[in-house]
């Protein structure tokens, strides 16, 4: 009786083989199931930066139909001449460094944060007014240090700002406009390449020499001049839908002395370049490199006059699989591999190529 008991007792299990079987296999599931999560995470932040550029595309358009303009790209921060007069000034446009970013906000339902914008004052180190009645500091921290989520992309972590004596704590973006196929103003002539720019929707401007005659002994002055530059659509002679407006950008993850580049609110790094093809190329930035940016690529420190800014060279670049995205003047965004053809990708950079593809 007590023999029949203990068999009956005795309960079904697994052995210790058994065990690590299943877990094997669990474990081979799991390892087949990881690259598929997170290539569709990766998709679904790509759609999002996708949607992020669109919304600038058309942005871009809606300022163009109320100003009969696109915005400028930036107006970088010039500092007065020997004469004490502000070189370039003109027009009533002061050059306080602002970015392109500032005169979107009302399209990209950043209302908030326009009301803080003074264009009058630098968006650096800006002080207070003359009459002493606004404090331009507190007034511009939030617009340099504001979060909008719809420039920053998900698959980059810009949640940094650049905190240096060049620009006063500026929260980083990951989106730029388009300033060409040659550099931030658009010479003919760099890195020992002679490239006819062919035009830009967007420019930082030019510095232009002129020379005048002296009206009290008749001598030659020579007078170099800051030239801001603003477009229209109909100087898109390519068409607009074959016309860059915005790509993006990885940005430096360092908190000091990390350059301009991922600050399109302020005129420095407020664009990206077709010199060299997606994810490729040297940056090229004025007055300070970062230190601690992305490996796959390097920062030269080429020049550090109050021009500099103007010979930028800054190519476009994302963590997406082997390209980026671009939004183009019509409002659509494509996706451009790392290995486009260069003549094709700097010829959708310019205005007037007249290019055939």
């Amino acid at each position: 009786m007590s023999i029949q008991q203990n068999k009956l007792s005795k309960k079904p299990g697994f052995t210790l083989v058994e065990l690590l079987v299943v877990i094997a296999i669990i474990g081979i599931l799991i390892g087949l199931l990881l690259p598929a999560i997170q290539a569709a995470r990766e998709a679904a932040r790509k759609m999002q930066c996708t949607n992020n550029l669109k919304q600038i595309a058309i942005a871009l358009q809606n300022y163009h139909d109320n100003n009969k303009n696109l915005p400028y790209g930036g107006l970088p921060y010039i500092s007065p001449s020997a004469n004490g007069e502000r070189i370039g000034y003109q027009d009533n446009v002061d050059f306080y460094g602002h970015g392109w970013v500032q005169r979107l906000f009302a399209y990209l339902e950043q209302s908030a944060l326009l009301d803080h914008v003074h264009w009058e004052a630098p968006l650096r180190n800006p002080g207070i007014s003359a009459d002493g009645l606004i404090n331009y500091e507190s007034e511009h921290y939030f617009v340099r240090k504001g979060v909008v989520d719809s420039l920053l992309c998900p698959s980059d972590t810009p949640f940094v700002q650049f905190q240096s004596s060049q620009t006063a704590n500026i929260q980083r973006d990951n989106y730029v406009l388009n300033y060409g196929q040659t550099n931030y103003s658009q010479q003919d002539n760099i890195e020992g390449v002679v490239i006819n720019s062919l035009g830009a929707p967007f420019s930082l401007g030019r510095f232009v020499t002129t020379i005048r005659t002296n009206p009290d002994d008749g001598s030659e002055i020579t007078e170099t001049i800051y030239s801001p530059q603003q477009f229209g659509l109909n100087a898109a002679l390519d068409g607009t839908s074959n016309t860059m407006a915005a790509s993006e950008i990885i940005v430096p993850k360092g908190l000091n002395d990390e350059g301009f580049l991922g600050t399109p609110r302020y005129a420095g790094g407020s664009g990206f370049t077709t010199f060299y093809a997606p994810n490729s190329g040297v940056d090229k930035m004025a007055v300070q490199c970062w230190t601690s940016l992305d490996p796959r690529f390097t920062c030269n420190l080429a020049w550090t006059s109050q021009q500099g800014v103007l010979n930028q060279i800054v190519p476009a670049r994302s963590n997406h699989a082997n390209g980026v995205n671009v939004a183009f003047l019509d409002g659509s965004v494509r996706y451009y591999n790392t290995d486009v053809d260069i003549y094709v990708w700097r010829s959708l950079s310019t205005t007037n190529g007249r290019e055939v593809f």
